[in-house]
């Protein structure tokens, strides 16, 4: 990374679904090879659902290879399908590729003396919404911590009434990442005049939505890190001169809000089977539109 003033581009991807995308657009990634270096950009900011348990470092691997990009990435929760989150994020921690960080493991990344990148993929915490009739998903049934938790005839079979077990470990989980990640965000506020903070489920109402409009209190539970966006406002307010842009995806769903003076979110476009990116530059925060390759 650059230490001097100028601006830096940045390209983001979020929700790239390789497991899907090999299979329906296996031409994806040498496209996404030639449209960054049109675009200038050297680095990728990874966000996420890069595939699944069982192939995500190779997956990682090849994205690095074919697009000769610098990558600083976190997990999603398809990442862990199929496994576990201890043992992915073991794997992940133990990755030692010139070019590939893992943004937790890694820490506070300067990208100029006035920026600062940090990250976590964080989780669907249940800290918010309806805890008797949320959205199902099949996390709950393919990521093993999860699966741990649920009666699985219940679960498929009498409309999952029996949720207290999950709850518990959403919320712990979801507050774990969040520890993780302010150890990260106290070191760089007030350090740094721009804080970029990537992660793949969205701490906020403001972007967590569906089909452009507002989510549910059926979506919030699976869909946003509710405490982590407390832990970001306090921050926010404490240094009102640091501008903190949060980037996630998770929803697959394009949104973007204002949360606080200080604050800037945006949440990506997916789809499976598609790869898009967009371009960030750290000159006035600027975020481009998604781009189909």
């Amino acid at each position: 990374m650059t230490s001097d003033e100028m601006s830096i581009k940045l390209v983001w991807i979020s929700d790239l679904h390789l497991d899907h995308l090999e299979s329906k657009d296996p031409g994806a990634l040498m496209r996404l090879e030639a449209a960054l270096e049109e675009e200038g950009a050297a680095h990728i900011l990874l966000g996420g659902d890069i595939a699944d348990s069982r192939s995500f470092e190779a997956g990682l691997k090849h994205l690095l290879d074919v697009t000769r990009c610098s990558i600083s990435f976190v997990l999603g929760n398809h990442d862990y399908y199929f496994g576990s989150v201890a043992d992915v994020r073991r794997r992940a921690a133990a990755l030692q590729i010139p070019g590939l960080q893992w943004l937790p493991k890694t820490g506070v990344v300067e990208l100029n003396k006035d920026t600062a990148l940090i990250g976590h993929g964080g989780w669907g915490d249940a800290h918010r919404g309806d805890m008797e009739n949320f959205i199902l998903l099949t996390d709950y049934a393919a990521i093993k911590e999860l699966a741990d938790t649920i009666n699985h005839e219940d679960f498929w079979i009498n409309g999952f009434r029996k949720r207290s077990a999950l709850i518990s470990k959403l919320r712990q989980l979801g507050e774990e990442a969040s520890k993780s990640l302010k150890y990260y965000l106290d070191k760089a506020a007030g350090r740094y005049k721009r804080i970029l903070i990537l992660t793949h489920v969205t701490p906020f109402v403001e972007t967590c939505t569906y089909r452009d409009r507002p989510g549910s209190e059926q979506g919030f539970p699976g869909f946003l890190w509710d405490c982590m966006g407390i832990l970001l406002k306090s921050a926010a307010a404490e240094y009102p001169e640091t501008e903190f842009l949060v980037l996630s995806g998770h929803t697959h769903e394009d949104s973007y809000a204002r949360v606080a003076s200080n604050i800037r979110a945006w949440s990506s476009p997916a789809e499976y089977g598609e790869l898009r990116y967009r371009i960030v530059e750290s000159s006035g925060w600027t975020v481009g539109p998604s781009i189909l390759v």
